[in-house]
């Protein structure tokens, strides 16, 4: 049987789109919004602590974007499909299951106007 959970985190950080012919090609900050859903079976839950993914690995994601200049930690240029990417494959790379993950990254926290989003299903 399948069981989907899920998350949401904020964090502040500034970027610069590289070859951006408008004003987003200078340094600017943004209070991103993501929100994370994992897909998993039954099956999957720990034993033990009942989990399915310890959200604890959100918060080790956090800390590589938080008030950092995003150009300094995203391969090309940091748009918001390249950052949703890069959480995405660092969910990846922390996860020890087979659990398929859906990454929606906002650009502001209030306004919610435009999005990207990457994920497995």
């Amino acid at each position: 049987m399948d069981i989907e959970i899920g998350t949401e985190f904020t964090f502040d950080a500034a970027h610069s789109i590289t070859g951006h012919e408008g004003k987003c090609k200078n340094i600017h900050g943004h209070s991103y919004f993501c929100q994370i859903q994992i897909l998993g079976e039954t099956h999957q839950i720990d034993e033990t602590t009942g989990i399915l993914f310890d959200f604890h690995n959100i918060d080790k994601i956090k800390e590589l974007l938080c008030h950092k200049n995003l150009n300094d930690v995203i391969e090309g240029s940091p748009s918001a499909e390249n950052i949703a990417l890069y959480i995405y494959n660092k969910l990846h790379e922390i996860s020890k299951k087979a659990l398929l993950f859906r990454v929606k990254m906002y650009e502001n926290y209030i306004q919610k106007k435009s999005w990207a989003q990457i994920g497995d299903y």
